[in-house]
């Protein structure tokens, strides 16, 4: 008898960051984690790339050109697009924190961070959109 069971599909996360050092490196945790990883160097990238596929969760840095993390949440959430954000900076601003939540933001975590601490935000903001997602029936 052949068993019904698939393997769950990887979770597609786009990195967007304008330092390349960073993308770089947090592509890489990123797969060795068992992620599926695109990058981008900035916002304007992120949002185009973003009316073509579909993710699960976008990490995007704060302070980059042309359009800032801030204003790619702000943009994605105007045009109803629900994907998980979490967002990341130095920039560690209760003000800027605020901001962002009150945007729509699932999630921030300073500059520098632990790779273990990356992985746990990652882990419980996919959870988190899962959920919603069953309790709305979009599973």
């Amino acid at each position: 008898m052949l068993s019904s069971f698939s393997p769950r599909p990887r979770k597609r996360i786009l990195v967007v960051d304008d330092e390349p050092l960073m993308r770089k490196g947090l592509e890489l945790q990123l797969k060795n984690a068992g992620y599926e990883v695109d990058t981008v160097e900035d916002g304007r990238q992120a949002l185009l790339l973003l009316r073509e596929r579909s993710y699960d969760l976008v990490i995007s840095d704060i302070i980059m050109p042309f359009i800032s993390g801030l204003e790619l949440l702000n943009s994605l959430r105007k045009e109803q697009n629900n994907t998980a954000i979490l967002l990341c900076s130095s920039l560690n601003s209760e003000n800027v924190v605020r901001r962002a939540f009150e945007i729509g933001a699932d999630g921030f975590i300073s500059k520098p961070y632990h790779t273990r601490e990356l992985l746990q935000h990652i882990d419980s903001i996919l959870i988190e959109t899962e959920h919603r997602k069953v309790q709305s029936g979009q599973s």
